[in-house]
């Protein structure tokens, strides 16, 4: 399903494979959730990608008509973060904050290609519930492999005794780079990849946090 964006989020692709499995249902954000929310009550499992900044647009209809029902609805979440060239009203930067107060919400955060497919795999066939994928305009490949991905599961990507970086989504190429830097000045540093944002697993972090000297 998407609001007059098939070109922006590549739905016109899917919808010259499947003519009648995409709905285009013009720009109208909350009708597209709500629409969504329809179809996973009668049992489909709706796939809805939208901008971060126009997923905001239907802040209430995600909080009411899908979360407080806790239907099955897959929000793969555009854009998130900083855009760049979209421009000012594009900024992706509101997404974790708000989707992470929703009831029965899941936040993921992917940092490459691999694993936005293991999320999306999951977030169809496995998971229950409403289920946000963040992903950013652009490249954000590291030289880690992170195509593997399990609900909640923190990954050590780098090891290291002095600092630990805690990250996700492409803030884990900016990571490995700070890593390059801090290390050519004799720093060494741990990297921790948490591809769950929300529920949070505190308990990944405090243990990741161990015999650290600093944590970020």
């Amino acid at each position: 399903i998407t609001p007059a964006m098939p070109t922006g989020c590549s739905m016109n692709i899917l919808g010259k494979e499947f003519p009648k499995r995409v709905f285009d249902v013009g720009i109208a954000e909350g009708h597209a959730v709500t629409f969504s929310a329809g179809l996973a009550k009668t049992g489909y499992i709706p796939v809805i990608p939208l901008y971060s900044s126009f997923q905001q647009r239907a802040y209430d209809q995600a909080l009411h008509d899908v979360c407080l029902q806790n239907l099955h609805v897959v929000f793969p979440v555009d854009r998130a973060g900083i855009v760049g060239a979209d421009g000012e009203t594009h900024q992706g930067v509101y997404d974790i904050s708000y989707l992470s107060t929703m009831p029965n919400m899941t936040v993921l955060s992917a940092s490459s290609f691999g694993q936005l497919d293991s999320m999306l795999r999951y977030a169809i066939n496995e998971h229950n519930g409403p289920i946000a994928m963040r992903y950013p305009r652009g490249n954000t490949e590291t030289s880690f492999d992170t195509s593997d991905f399990e609900l909640g599961k923190a990954y050590t990507r780098k090891e290291g005794n002095d600092v630990l970086i805690v990250a996700s989504g492409r803030m884990l190429k900016r990571a490995e780079e700070i890593a390059d830097i801090l290390e050519a000045k004799g720093v060494s540093v741990r990297i921790t990849e948490l591809p769950t944002i929300y529920p949070l697993n505190e308990d990944a972090i405090i243990s990741a946090s161990e015999n650290v000297k600093l944590v970020i």
